[in-house]
């Protein structure tokens, strides 16, 4: 992927493959976000100094577009609009079913296939994971008709951030 300037860009691509090999959800500050410590039996937030925490997705895909290939993490809001779920809910259903720990959800793999214009932060020093540069999703949308107009516009060309889709 192809992406010259910094700033915010919107990416029309397909979802090729989940990294399942990394864990699709982290322990969050309910309150924050952020990721929390473990202190013992329980967690603890830095920022807030609470103990109240939930799992918020963080799942790392590759995203094929007209121009090449990139790593792309998406976040607990994406993941949800997109799984119809929230990753608490998610862990609860594997827990129930008597999956172990580190079982990757179905759910998650089905992402694989999805096309959708992704909403992305570029910065000079983006990090590359194995040599491929990894960008945050920070909006999607997935609306067929939706691409296809972006597409029939802009040639399958990102574009910098300068109206929502």
């Amino acid at each position: 992927m192809k992406m010259k300037e910094d700033g915010k860009h919107w990416v029309c691509g397909e979802i090729l493959a989940i990294d399942s090999y990394r864990d699709w959800y982290y322990i969050s500050c309910k309150g924050c976000s952020r990721k929390v410590k473990s202190e013992g039996d329980s967690f603890r937030c830095g920022a807030c100094n609470t103990t109240e925490v939930v799992l918020r997705y963080k799942v790392n895909v590759r995203v094929m577009d007209e121009t090449g290939h990139a790593s792309f993490v998406f976040w607990d809001k994406e993941c949800t609009a997109l799984v119809g779920k929230t990753a608490n809910t998610l862990r609860e259903e594997i827990e129930k079913k008597g999956a172990g720990l580190y079982y990757f959800p179905v759910e998650i793999d089905a992402l694989v296939g999805i096309e959708g214009l992704f909403r992305v932060q570029t910065k000079s020093e983006t990090i590359s994971y194995r040599g491929v540069p990894t960008f945050s999703v920070i909006g999607m949308n997935c609306d067929p008709a939706v691409v296809g107009l972006y597409k029939s516009k802009n040639k399958g060309k990102a574009v910098e951030d300068e109206d929502d889709f």
